[in-house]
């Protein structure tokens, strides 16, 4: 797959634990993105993702996606709790569904990219979700192969 990365952009993937299964998410930020800048339910989709308001990330108008679709019934909306990150069984399917992420944002279409996957994750689920000691084993079987 070929792929052009934004300058600027953070990309990082996780391990997850989801209801005792280990699930992969690749996280994607423009580093100027204010992930905890919230705003009102009504103003939700002004917040910018990879420097663009999310109504144009998304490629929605507002009947074809709520507040709920991406952020928690009660919660604050803000990036840092947007449900913006599919959950995959590998760490392959994860780094290229971000890829794929970074490719929907730019034809304006994540939203209906997003619809296709069953788990989607903020980085606020990331924290809570995260196993390090999948992550801790991952990075010593590359120092293993390194050495050898």
């Amino acid at each position: 797959m070929n792929a052009v990365i934004p300058s600027n952009t953070f990309i990082h993937t996780v391990t997850l634990l989801v209801q005792h299964e280990v699930l992969y998410a690749t996280c994607v930020f423009g580093v100027n993105d204010d992930l905890k800048r919230t705003l009102p339910r009504s103003c939700a989709f002004e917040l910018e993702f990879l420097n663009l308001p999310l109504t144009s990330v998304l490629g929605i108008g507002t009947s074809e996606c709520t507040t709920d679709d991406l952020w928690p019934a009660n919660g604050d909306c803000n990036l840092w709790t947007a449900k913006l990150f599919p959950a995959c069984s590998s760490r392959k399917q994860s780094c290229e569904a971000a890829l794929l992420t970074i490719a929907a944002i730019k034809e304006n279409g994540l939203f209906t990219f997003l619809r296709g996957f069953t788990v989607l994750v903020s980085m606020e689920d990331v924290m809570v979700l995260k196993t390090g000691t999948s992550m801790l084993d991952f990075q010593l079987g590359l120092q293993s192969k390194m050495l050898s």
